[in-house]
């Protein structure tokens, strides 16, 4: 069982500077950008983007599986505006305690800026820094970015659902399970790193 009063490693509020240049902080996701982090989620469903239209059903459905984990705010500096979410939680997927299941999102209009690296390097962080033993993507099977992270990442293909979830085009979906085992992450990519006095992420390559 992760232990609740473990530090996260990485400073909270964090300034951060994207490979584009500009800023963002990262933090504790609210309350009311929990409600902003299911909206996101029910925009990228309508668009077959990651989620299927019968993912949450309504918001209430959503906290209930998310709402008990660990979770981060991506938002803009200069505005505040949340435009990313990150978290992971005991999902209905693995019924064990010591694996955790991360729930992410990217807002529509950000794409294309590496944030899809970023929290998924958050959620890793997460999960090591809160002592879980592993951390499991179910993805949607058409959700080909996300394999590349995963990938990328080093997390493990374990399985896949023939069935998974409703596209907007009224197609079933099938379902990948990615898995990595966080407990041996001494080499974890160090994409968050110090430059002059400042936080950057890197992205080699």
């Amino acid at each position: 069982m992760a232990d609740p009063v473990q530090r996260l490693s990485i400073p909270l509020p964090l300034t951060l500077t994207l490979p584009d240049g500009s800023d963002v902080i990262i933090d504790h996701l609210t309350d009311a950008q929990m409600t902003e982090m299911y909206a996101m989620i029910k925009d990228a469903a309508q668009h077959g983007e990651g989620y299927g239209m019968d993912e949450y059903l309504n918001e209430e459905g959503f906290r209930s599986e998310v709402g008990s984990g660990e979770k981060l705010a991506v938002m803009r500096r200069d505005t505040g505006e949340l435009i990313a979410g990150v978290g992971n939680s005991i999902g209905h997927t693995c019924r064990t305690q010591v694996v955790v299941e991360a729930f992410l999102v990217v807002k529509r209009s950000e794409r294309g800026r590496k944030l899809g690296y970023l929290v998924l390097h958050l959620s890793i962080l997460l999960a090591r820094d809160f002592g879980y033993v592993g951390l499991l993507l179910n993805m949607v099977r058409n959700n080909t970015v996300m394999q590349k992270l995963s990938d990328y990442f080093g997390f493990t293909r374990v399985g896949e659902l023939p069935v998974s979830c409703l596209l907007p085009s009224g197609q079933l979906e099938g379902g990948l399970l990615y898995y990595l085992d966080v407990s041996k992450m001494g080499a974890l990519k160090n994409l968050i790193q110090q430059k002059d006095g400042k936080y950057v992420f890197v992205i080699p390559g």
